[in-house]
């Protein structure tokens, strides 16, 4: 709780993580998603439809952040 409030931890973007909060961030993670997908069926991933849905949904909500392959990072 300390590191939370004390705000000495960077959490910017742009500065790589140490071992122990990648470690932590990637343990969250994986556990969360275990744990809320079980009962998730996963679509087909192969199909035609699938494939177009995702290409737009990176364009409309992920590519002003994450820069598609080929292009500058954002400064955002």
């Amino acid at each position: 709780m300390g590191v939370m409030y004390s705000a000495v931890y960077n959490v910017a973007a742009t500065e790589p993580h140490n071992a122990l909060a990648k470690w932590v961030f990637n343990t969250t993670m994986e556990h969360s998603v275990a744990r809320h997908a079980r009962d998730i069926e996963a679509p087909d991933l192969k199909s035609r439809d699938q494939l177009y849905a995702g290409i737009n949904n990176y364009q409309e909500m992920c590519a002003g952040c994450h820069a598609p392959p080929g292009e500058e990072p954002s400064v955002v």
